[in-house]
């Protein structure tokens, strides 16, 4: 319950990343559509499922252009940044869970988006993620950091928690500084640190008061 917010986050990706939502891991449940709610809201979920001798590969897929109640909604950024989203061109995932006798020994999950700085622009950025959950071992002891947990628990679901910053005057001069910046390294084309520098013009953007 007293965990920090990023850390609360870190563990649903990781708990999403093992969500399986398939009556069975058998062939004849290849190309089954389910709605799931995980750390990047309600998407619908494809899955593919593969027998290579004892062990079973699921594959799930991920539109996130059509999932619900993302966690990019309008409570993280001014009213008036929406009335000019950033077109997403392309957003998705693909999950590749390794399972060998009822055992996880891998989790691939492979991310790519790409979005246009502006309607009718020809520029965009494109950003790939990849991570992976390895099987290390297995014991029967309990390791320290879990037998410290406390008894009580608060159930949450998987989707993204919001973390509210609080709000600066102090951005708003940050915010034009660092919009100058990407403005200008893109004028003539695109700039390997531009994607960064507008990431963090972005977190000013969150702060600014309305």
């Amino acid at each position: 319950p007293d965990d920090d917010t990023w850390s609360i986050n870190l563990k649903k990706g990781i708990a999403s990343a093992f969500q399986n939502t398939l009556p069975s891991n058998s062939t004849i449940n290849s190309g089954l559509n389910f709605t799931e709610t995980d750390i990047i809201g309600n998407c619908s979920t494809v899955y593919e499922v593969q027998h290579e001798g004892e062990k079973v590969v699921v594959t799930k897929l991920k539109n996130h252009r059509f999932c619900q109640d993302h966690y990019a909604n309008r409570a993280e950024t001014p009213k008036a940044w929406m009335k000019a989203p950033l077109p997403m061109e392309e957003s998705y995932s693909e999950c590749k869970q390794e399972i060998t006798n009822g055992i996880y020994t891998s989790i691939t999950c492979k991310d790519k988006n790409v979005i246009k700085p502006a309607y009718g622009s020809y520029k965009y950025v494109e950003a790939h993620q990849e991570s992976v959950l390895r099987f290390q071992s297995e014991t029967d002891q309990i390791p320290p950091s879990v037998s410290q947990l406390p008894s009580r628990f608060i159930r949450k679901t998987l989707r993204y928690d919001q973390h509210t910053l609080k709000k600066d005057p102090s951005m708003a001069a940050k915010l034009d500084e660092m919009l100058k910046q990407v403005c200008e390294k893109v004028k003539h084309g695109v700039h390997e640190h531009a994607a960064s520098q507008f990431a963090q013009a972005l977190h000013f953007l969150r702060r600014v008061p309305e």
